[in-house]
Parts: structure tokens; C-alpha cells; sequence
């Protein structure tokens, strides 16, 4: 699922922003993780109503920027992901 939905997103991204380098893609990344940061601080502190609908839509942001990173740079987001989380998990399997 994840890399049919990194290709329609490097697609649409590749027509929405022609000449975007992956510094660029990046910067646009660590802007949607600190609107994700922005949603959990302010429900913390109750300055405003924070939903779990937006930090899903702020986490759906993070997702598509990142698709659109890998894409660029003809990483397979999904294979990845998989091997990380194959290595993450029999780390934390071994532990005492």
C-alpha cells in the first residue's frame, strides 16, 4: 500500500512543484513534523482543543511529504520500513 500511494504522491508532486530538490522536500518535512509537534504541545497545555483528527491529519501530512522524499530520491519507502522495523524489533526481542 505504501508504495503505490509514494508513487501517485511523487507523481503529483513531481507535475505540483517541476525543480523541487530534496533539500527543498526535506525542509517542507520538518515543517509537517513540527505542525505534528504543534498539535501534541497544545493538547498538552490546553491552549486550544487539539483533536486526535488533527494530529491524524497533521501525521497524513508527514506521510505524504515523505513519500514524496523517498520518490525523489528512488528510495522504496515500504522495503525500507519493512527491513527498519525487522531490525528495531529483534533489537528490542534480545534485550534482557
Amino acid at each position: 500500500m505504501i508504495s503505490a500511494m509514494q508513487r501517485d504522491v511523487g507523481s503529483w508532486h513531481r507535475r505540483s512543484f517541476p525543480g523541487a530538490t530534496a533539500e527543498h522536500i526535506a525542509l517542507v518535512l520538518a515543517e509537517e513534523a513540527g505542525e505534528v509537534c504543534r498539535v501534541i504541545v497544545k493538547r498538552a497545555f490546553g491552549h486550544r482543543k487539539q483533536t486526535r483528527g488533527d494530529l491524524g491529519d497533521e501525521l497524513g501530512d508527514v506521510l505524504i511529504v515523505l513519500c514524496a522524499l523517498a520518490e525523489s530520491e528512488g528510495i522504496d519507502l515500504e522495503a525500507s520500513a519493512v527491513e527498519r522495523w525487522a531490525a528495531v524489533h529483534s533489537r528490542s526481542i534480545n534485550r534482557p
